[in-house]
């Protein structure tokens, strides 16, 4: 079988003042990092600055030779003038790549933020959280009308979506049973590091599950919690909490209330 095809993509968000980029590798479903940078324009006429604009990334692709490019889509700016420079930003950012014949996509912020992070609306540190690296967790509360209030672990991503690779527990529980929530799922192999991969710091999990479930004792208004994703690195430092929801559970209507 041969190996998947590497391909080199250069990222770039054009300024007239700042234009950045960064290109990375993609083999398969992996992304490699390669280097990244900022394209500072002088003070001057404007020809100079789209000039070093159009030098800059010259350099870049003679240096790295991308396959294919990819170039922030923005849209109209309140102030007119912010509107034009920038346009004409874009404007000699394309046109370095298309003189290479390197084809070009366009991608609004939104659409990239829904991409990486699951939201349009995300913000730039959820971004940020979700490219250093690290493994997508699951992580929620429930209450199930027999069995009272439930914690859930699993994989997130495509394994919670396609593969439902989730277990269960009824509160409360322990450290041993927590860690045990941890080691049941069918994926724990990719959180412990096979073939090489990052292994999740499975202390910071065990104590992510515990404190859920202590604020479910703690805190009975709570009728569910979901924490998608949980991104849980090599250790604590690279492990954060993209995004999480709570609903409280519907307050009983006062007697002779309408």
């Amino acid at each position: 079988m041969n190996a998947a095809r590497s391909l080199r993509i250069l990222g770039v968000d054009p300024g007239l003042r700042v234009t950045g980029f960064g290109v990375i590798d993609k083999r398969g479903a992996t992304l490699r990092y390669v280097t990244s940078g900022c394209i500072r324009t002088p003070m001057g006429e404007l020809p100079e600055r789209l000039a070093a604009i159009l030098e800059g990334l010259a350099e870049v692709i003679s240096e790295h030779a991308p396959l294919e490019a990819a170039v922030e889509r923005v849209f109209v700016n309140v102030n007119p003038s912010s509107t034009l420079a920038l346009g004409q930003a874009r404007g000699a950012a394309i046109s370095a790549l298309v003189l290479v014949r390197l084809p070009v996509s366009e991608y609004t912020a939104l659409q990239v933020k829904q991409a990486v992070v699951g939201t349009g609306h995300a913000r730039k540190e959820q971004v940020q959280s979700m490219v250093r690296g690290g493994h997508e967790t699951i992580l929620g509360l429930s209450h199930d009308p027999q069995f009272g209030a439930l914690l859930m672990f699993g994989l997130g991503g495509i394994f919670v979506e396609v593969m439902k690779d989730v277990v269960f527990r009824v509160l409360p529980i322990t450290d041993v049973e927590a860690r045990d929530m941890v080691r049941s799922i069918r994926g724990y192999p990719i959180l412990a590091g096979t073939r090489g991969g990052v292994r999740a710091d499975e202390e910071f999990l065990v104590e992510a599950i515990l404190r859920l479930g202590q604020m479910a004792v703690e805190c009975p208004a709570i009728d569910q919690v979901d924490i998608n994703p949980l991104i849980v690195g090599s250790d604590r430092s690279r492990s954060c909490i993209v995004d999480a929801r709570v609903r409280l559970h519907a307050a009983p209507m006062e007697r002779g209330a309408r």
